[in-house]
């Protein structure tokens, strides 16, 4: 089974990094965003459904696969050409 570690910028936006040699060099000299999990290693049926869900890159041994985030989660434009509210994530502790 694959294993990946979860990652959230404060936009909300997740990068999932498989346990692989060949994806840990794609971000050797990266500064990565916020640890989820508290640094545990998830299935990659979890971190897929993450990203799924909130978007993101998934770095891979085969190379980096972007998600888009549910349609619930983004914006939609209105008549009047705002963006209409959507749920979104919160990263930010109280």
């Amino acid at each position: 089974m694959r294993y990946s570690k979860l990652y959230a910028s404060e936009a909300g936006t997740i990068l999932a990094i498989e346990e692989s040699e060949g994806a840990e060099a794609l971000v050797r000299d990266v500064d990565l965003p916020r640890v989820m999990f508290a640094g545990r290693s998830i299935p990659a049926h979890v971190a897929q459904a993450y990203l799924n869900e909130y978007g993101g890159k998934w770095m891979r041994a085969d190379g980096v696969h972007t998600f888009r985030a549910s349609p619930v989660k983004t914006p939609k434009p209105t008549a009047d050409g705002l963006a209409e509210p959507t749920v979104t994530m919160s990263w930010k502790t109280p």
